[in-house]
């Protein structure tokens, strides 16, 4: 009996956290689908604002500017406020699992990387000082470079 009550309440916890996905997106108008897209991770200076104007969160992501070469960090690919779904669970830098992110920030101005059109930097953290001496960068640069499938969806 109480392995069939764990089981029901396990059943409605995972049935009210898709609720609450299909909601959050459901307020979206827009989506558009990205096939085999490079993403990476990277760290800011602590105190540092995002393009968007905020502090970096957990589950924020840097993406390309709309246009290479012009110096501006405020026209991103996908619009500040995107939430982004991938199709698999993404094991960030600091080993939590995330299937879900936000754009709030701008990278790679010139592509100078080479990656993918809609490429997503996953936030792994700030720094202080050198962050050379950082864990946040070391697990950043072990991210490497890994790519996925995702649908966007904004306002």
């Amino acid at each position: 009996m109480k392995n069939s009550k764990f089981n029901i309440s396990c059943f409605v916890l995972m049935f009210i956290s898709f609720l609450m996905q299909t909601t959050q997106v459901s307020a979206y108008s827009k989506t558009t689908r990205h096939v085999n897209q490079d993403i990476t991770a990277y760290v800011s200076e602590a105190g540092k604002p995002t393009a968007s104007g905020s502090l970096p969160e957990s589950l924020d992501v840097a993406v390309h500017p709309e246009n290479y070469y012009v110096n501006d960090w405020n026209h991103p690919v996908l619009p500040f406020g995107t939430v982004i779904i991938t199709d698999k669970s993404i094991l960030k830098p600091n080993s939590i699992y995330s299937d879900v992110f936000y754009v709030r920030d701008t990278g790679q101005l010139n592509n100078q990387d080479n990656l993918s059109r809609y490429w997503f930097d996953i936030w792994a953290g700030s720094y202080s000082g050198n962050k050379y001496n950082s864990t946040n960068y070391w697990n950043a640069v072990g991210f490497g470079k890994q790519v996925v499938s995702y649908t966007a969806y904004w306002p």
